[in-house]
């Protein structure tokens, strides 16, 4: 009929892309807040990148935030797997991720450009009047998801990646929301959530156990859980496992989306050699900037340059005084490496490096402090050792207050060859007169004189290799480095049933009255048992 109007066209159907949610999401409840109070910018879109280790929960955090706050973007939610960190090597074509942008959005397959420049063109478009969320999962850097960032008033776009998108923050504004290892209480959460309430509480001591091997990771907890989830026995049977196994090994998982192992390896192929090879090769948990070029025996610069690699794709964790730590399971991890790819030699050298570093700069931030006392002399570090530059008293107590969790574990190293003088002549620079020297030396004092008499007498055993001379080195792991066995007839396996996989943990309070160690770090008879405690290798997670 002549003048009659054309049929409406079908209401394009609103975009949602979004992956499924996870209910039993445990803890982030700050986190969640942060993302909850992104007020929209008039006349821009609000970016938000989120950043973290592998397999903290980056992507489970987005989702279900998005799935959460969905009616806010009445105009659609789309998501792009960016594949930043995939195992095969190849992140996503963002060619690719727009036109599928474009489908979503309604566009026919005829009608998608066929330039990279025309798609993102058309794209900007599509959002330019509305209000949808964009979520990039797993970019690689800034530079990989900044052409999908889009959308007008009222939109956001959440940046998921295990680097740190800096530049993000610098030329679109983006907030930044960073995730860090689970709480003891979020990671017992988690358990309850995949077990059952009742199951977690009824073995509290075993769940203590899964959290400490599984070092309060996500991911791991979330293996652990269903490997516990499909057996009918006690928490108290996968709990042993993870212990004797060492946590990586105890967390394998024929699925590379899942190993842990397999999603540390995506992040440790993309650093530059100077940055792998000081993940592999610093022993400790926690060090500064001079202890790990002492490690690696390179020049402070290189190192620092090395170490904001690896804080910046969350291998490392820096506090806000410049000491970096490592969580247990990335240590595992890199401990493999090293003995893949390094020689014997070289990580054994790069454990009394560290050594030599803290023997010269105890006693010379001893000497600020107390310049009026008699004090040891030391002998000179060897070549490629550096020590941390003290101005004053103020940084000489600042210093023994930063090594706190260092130095006392110092005090409970085995006899490994040639580091019994290590050991007592470091923890000699004791207190004398700072209360707060005193709060880090707390509890060497009844070890000192027994180092001191285990060196003078040379009954120092044939090394016991990197695993022992750090604290916290899992016994297992030991052979595969190559570093040395117990000497003939020595029998290690009491030392690792009374510290355990990672070593014990001297974030744990100690008094002036813990027993003197005896041969092999046992108590020496007749002493009160105590549980012996080191943060050389563990510590605390840091909250």
């Amino acid at each position: 009929m002549a003048g009659a109007s054309e049929p409406a066209a079908p209401p394009k159907p609103r975009p949602h892309q979004l992956p499924p949610d996870v209910q039993d999401l445990a803890g982030r409840a700050e986190h969640l807040r942060q993302l909850d109070d992104l007020a929209p910018r008039a006349g821009t879109v609000v970016v938000t990148a989120v950043s973290g280790t592998a397999g903290v929960g980056k992507t489970t955090l987005a989702v279900h935030w998005a799935h959460r706050a969905a009616d806010r973007f009445p105009d659609g939610l789309l998501y792009a797997d960016l594949r930043g960190f995939d195992p095969g090597g190849a992140a996503a074509d963002q060619r690719e991720a727009v036109r599928a942008f474009l489908e979503a959005l309604g566009v026919g397959p005829r009608d998608v450009p066929t330039t990279s420049e025309a798609r993102l063109g058309l794209y900007r478009t599509l959002l330019a009047d509305k209000r949808v969320l964009v979520l990039l999962d797993n970019a690689r850097d800034a530079a990989h998801a900044r052409p999908l960032i889009a959308g007008g008033t009222g939109s956001l776009v959440i940046v998921t990646s295990r680097n740190r998108l800096t530049s993000l923050m610098t030329t679109n504004n983006a907030v930044p929301v960073v995730l860090d290892l689970l709480t003891d209480d979020e990671a017992r959460s988690l358990l309850a959530a995949r077990l059952g309430q009742a199951r977690v509480a009824a073995e509290p001591e075993a769940v203590t156990e899964v959290v400490r091997q599984c070092a309060h990771l996500p991911l791991a907890l979330v293996l652990a859980a269903a490997r516990a989830a499909a057996s009918t026995l006690t928490l108290t049977a996968p709990a042993g496992e993870l212990r004797e196994s060492g946590g990586l090994d105890g967390l394998h998982v024929h699925d590379d989306d899942a190993d842990v192992r397999s999603v540390f390896s995506w992040s440790y192929r993309l650093l530059s050699a100077p940055a792998a090879r000081a993940l592999r090769l610093h022993p400790a948990r926690e060090f500064d900037l001079a202890s790990a070029a002492s490690a690696l025996a390179e020049d402070p610069v290189a190192t620092q340059r090395a170490l904001r690699e690896l804080t910046g794709c969350h291998l490392l964790t820096e506090d806000t005084a410049g000491r970096c730590s490592v969580h247990d399971l990335l240590r595992a991890y890199a401990a493999d490496l090293c003995a893949q790819v390094d020689s014997p030699a070289d990580g054994e050298a790069a454990t009394r490096r560290p050594l030599d570093h803290y023997r010269n700069t105890a006693p010379a931030a001893d000497r600020i402090i107390t310049p009026t006392s008699d004090h040891m002399a030391t002998p000179s570090p060897v070549p490629g050792v550096h020590l941390t530059p003290l101005d004053g008293g103020a940084e000489a107590l600042a210093w023994f207050a930063a090594a706190r969790s260092v130095l006392p574990a110092i005090a409970d190293l085995s006899p490994a060859a040639g580091l019994a003088d290590h050991v007592w002549q470091t923890t000699c620079s004791s207190t004398r007169s700072s209360t707060a020297k005193a709060t880090a030396w707390t509890s060497t004092t009844p070890r000192r004189a027994h180092w001191r008499r285990r060196s003078a007498a040379g009954t120092s055993r044939a090394g016991r290799g990197r695993a022992n001379a750090w604290p916290g080195e899992h016994p297992a792991r030991t052979p595969r480095r190559g570093r040395g066995t117990p000497a003939d007839g020595a029998d290690p396996a009491p030392r690792a049933r009374r510290r355990g996989p990672a070593g014990p943990d001297l974030h744990e309070p100690r008094t002036p009255g813990h027993p003197p160690a005896g041969p092999h770090g046992r108590a020496a008879p007749g002493a009160p048992s105590a549980t012996r405690t080191s943060a050389i290798s563990r510590g605390a997670p840091k909250r």
